[in-house]
């Protein structure tokens, strides 16, 4: 573990929690990026709540940076005339960026030490993004103020450990994401094997010892740790429990709140743009109007559109009418918490269905089919289908000439991951070719 470059605030936090948490590292590169770009976070900050109570002209601002500088100076704007409005601008879609992703990237990114981020591929293929590091401290550590927030809460940053995010075991590892700002507070990304009661209990033990405000994770992980038999929170051990990355059910969002003894909200985002809406106390959805400029694309009268994104946060990457591919049922009234749009009553995202194992046990479809895309290059594309826990079907398409051969290979492999787990089989077929499509579905009814 690395201590240099913290205060001595973040020193003791930092060996605080090497008595109790394993192998966690330290990422110094965001927060010291963040460190020099206090100023503009703070702004950032106090932009989105002057925008949480009244108008805010961002499609505007976003107009002008294309105009004075997007245009000359990202490949794929380069040559286009000065625009009014953002509508005067194609959409751009997932496939854009799987195949010219390069082309957005700003002549500036050049310079920056970036970040990669690969997207989940929970809805299509995964696309590779250039974080700025002042973006991956907003994606990580500010948007955990603006959540909670949104949902009523104005978190203090002078606290220990303030959010919690539980991820999927990989081999990435536990970190801890200090905050020389002062702005949002230290974030603990902490790993969880879901198929293990132990561990999901162990990880429980683990909140109740750090007592971060917020704890956030996707809802197969609430999920499992709801479900895993851990003893439920006691009050205020907890402020907030936020769920992201997929649609929350009404039963998974239930059963969080009554094992964390806490509000539980959602919020939405996605790893091209960073987050878009959060949910407010009264259950509605609102726009990050300070950093995200939204468009509903649907037939008039229709009732549901689809969200298209433009938004500057990410000053490597920018993308302008990005087409999401989700749904939303938009507000008609005036939202009870008091917010001067109406807000969206639903956004049908991504819906990631949690698993079981042949036992009974909870997991995440990550979790058990995370390293499938690794096993071969020929490998084109995957769904995977629950038919009753423990038994799963995987439809692949592929490449390789002897395809027979091939699915007896990804059957054999993928056999011996889920030994203990489950079984799996495989099926050649082509793959719907769309923008969005539902990776892990369960059909076990």
């Amino acid at each position: 573990m690395v201590q240099r470059g913290l205060d001595s605030r973040q020193g003791e936090t930092a060996l605080w929690l090497a008595g109790f948490v394993p192998n966690f590292g330290i990422d110094l590169h965001a927060a010291l990026s963040a460190a020099r770009h206090g100023h503009a976070l703070e702004a950032r900050l106090d932009d989105f709540r002057r925008a949480w109570v009244q108008d805010f002209d961002l499609e505007q601002r976003i107009v002008q940076s294309f105009n004075l500088d997007l245009r000359k100076r990202v490949p794929a704007y380069r040559g286009w005339h000065e625009i009014g409005c953002l509508r005067d601008l194609p959409v751009i879609s997932k496939r854009d960026l799987l195949y010219r992703g390069a082309d957005f990237l700003h002549d500036d990114a050049a310079s920056l030490d970036l970040y990669a981020k690969t997207s989940s591929g929970t809805s299509g293929r995964p696309v590779k993004i250039g974080y700025a590091p002042v973006f991956q401290f907003e994606y990580l550590l500010l948007s955990i103020r603006k959540v909670a927030y949104a949902a009523g809460l104005d978190l203090d940053p002078v606290r220990r450990i303030q959010c919690v995010r539980v991820i999927d075991r990989d081999d990435s590892g536990s970190v801890l994401y200090p905050d020389p700002t002062g702005l949002a507070g230290p974030v603990l990304r902490l790993q969880v094997d879901t198929r293990s009661l132990a561990e999901l209990d162990s990880c429980a033990n683990l909140l109740r010892r750090i007592g971060p405000a917020v704890v956030s994770s996707k809802p197969s992980i609430l999920d499992g740790l709801s479900r895993s038999g851990a003893r439920p929170f006691d009050r205020d051990q907890i402020q907030l429990v936020v769920s992201g990355g997929a649609v929350l059910s009404a039963e998974i969002s239930g059963r969080a709140a009554q094992f964390f003894n806490a509000s539980v909200v959602s919020a939405y985002g996605l790893s091209e743009t960073g987050l878009v809406a959060y949910q407010c106390a009264h259950g509605r959805f609102h726009i990050d109007r300070s950093a995200c400029y939204v468009e509903q694309d649907g037939p008039s009268g229709a009732g549901t559109a689809e969200l298209i994104v433009s938004t500057l946060l990410n000053p490597a990457m920018p993308l302008l009418r990005y087409r999401t591919g989700d749904s939303t049922l938009p507000g008609q009234t005036q939202c009870a918490c008091g917010r001067s749009d109406p807000g969206l009553v639903e956004i049908a995202g991504r819906i990631v269905p949690t698993f079981r194992t042949a036992a009974g046990a909870p997991v995440s479809p990550s979790q058990l089919f995370r390293n499938l895309p690794s096993y071969s290059k020929d490998l084109i594309e995957y769904r995977v289908d629950q038919l009753e826990p423990g038994r799963f079907a995987v439809t692949i398409e592929t490449r390789a000439v002897d395809r027979a051969e091939f699915a007896r290979q990804i059957a054999a492999r993928l056999n011996g991951a889920l030994d203990g787990v489950g079984s799996a089989s495989v099926i050649l077929d082509e793959i719907p070719r769309g923008d969005k499509f539902q990776r892990y579905r369960d059909l076990s009814g």
